[in-house]
């Protein structure tokens, strides 16, 4: 693959349209250990719900660089009887984040974090929430300089953190 023209990425809405990019992000974000075995994230039900089912209410942004689609953010409320990995409560969106390797590197994951985080604010999401597995130390420093805390639930061998969006009640 081609490198990324282009030096700042463009962060736009998420829209119905970007479904399919948001698959190929998830699979990114759930294979982001390149050494791990890939299967399609469209046949493993933990990992489908956070796109199957997904609408642009929920919230969502994706970054382009040089006209190309290179990454997504977008917020994803699962019901307690179908909870993702990084699940608290119902009224708590799960966030998930990916992007084309290519990109990497670059602030673009810091880029949509920031936006999506903007976006949730103004639609009155008080708190988000993630996992990152303890591995992923790139991410894992990337959310907690975004003001991500640890919440002490670990599940699947991922770290739960979560995020409390300014003027929500302590």
């Amino acid at each position: 693959m081609p490198p990324v023209p282009g030096n700042r990425p463009v962060i736009r809405p998420a829209r119905a349209e970007d479904v399919p990019f948001l698959w190929e992000m998830l699979d990114h974000a759930a294979n982001w250990n390149t050494m791990r075995a890939r299967s399609d994230v469209r046949t493993v039900p933990e990992l489908s719900h956070y796109v199957e089912g997904w609408t642009p209410d929920q919230g969502g942004v994706v970054a382009s660089l040089g006209g190309r689609d290179v990454g997504a953010a977008w917020l994803r409320y699962l019901p307690f009887t179908d909870p993702g990995y990084g699940y608290l409560e119902e009224d708590v969106p799960e966030l998930t984040i990916g992007l084309d390797p290519v990109a990497r590197g670059r602030g673009i994951g810091r880029a949509l974090l920031q936006a999506l985080t903007d976006q949730a604010i103004e639609r009155g999401v008080e708190r988000v929430s993630l996992s990152v597995e303890p591995q992923n130390t790139t991410a894992m420093v990337l959310y907690l300089s975004e003001g991500f805390t640890r919440t002490g639930i670990v599940v699947g061998g991922s770290d739960i953190l979560v995020k409390r969006l300014r003027g929500a009640p302590s």
